[in-house]
């Protein structure tokens, strides 16, 4: 089980592999900042991913919690003291409260979990962990990253870097 953040989700829907968190991982969490910000905002803009993210929460995987009090003014605090948005922090929230991997791309957030101690990994990495549990051959794997690419910016640097992993050149 791994908490996830709107901005994963999102990318994960458009690139029609939301699936990958599921057979990577069990099951996702989000909390109602998160869900709002993907199924409630994506259906005011019209956004087609909408319906994937509503069919994942339908089959049970995708886990719309509920965030405890505790769990709330950490949030609150961390938007207070950071640049991070309402979904992040109450991603970051439910991670650390929670004792589960965050699921984010967001450097900042990222930033922020490496200093609470948090274990984290993006959109990229979901990709990354199903090739080396066996989850996708290398040439899905690079079908994935391709899809990804193409609804979330990656650097040259990250895209070289993740295609020599998959062929085993980098750890």
């Amino acid at each position: 089980m791994v908490v996830a953040d709107a901005s994963v989700l999102i990318v994960l829907a458009k690139a029609r592999l939301l699936g990958l968190l599921h057979i990577t991982y069990g099951s996702a969490l989000m909390g109602p900042v998160v869900y709002f910000e993907t199924v409630k905002e994506g259906r005011r803009i019209g956004a087609h991913e909408v319906q994937r993210i509503e069919s994942a929460v339908t089959e049970g995987w995708l886990v719309r919690v509920h965030t405890t009090s505790q769990e709330q003014r950490f949030a609150a605090r961390l938007e207070q003291q950071s640049q991070l948005g309402p979904g992040e922090c109450e991603a970051i929230s439910l991670a650390k409260h929670r004792g589960q991997t965050l699921i984010v791309d967001d450097k900042g957030a990222r930033m922020t979990a490496e200093g609470l101690g948090l274990d984290y990994t993006g959109t990229v990495g979901i990709v990354l962990e199903a090739f080396r549990n066996g989850l996708l051959s290398r040439d899905e794997a690079e079908e994935a990253v391709a899809r990804v690419s193409r609804h979330m910016w990656l650097s040259p640097a990250v895209i070289t870097t993740v295609l020599r992993m998959l062929k085993g050149d980098v750890q």
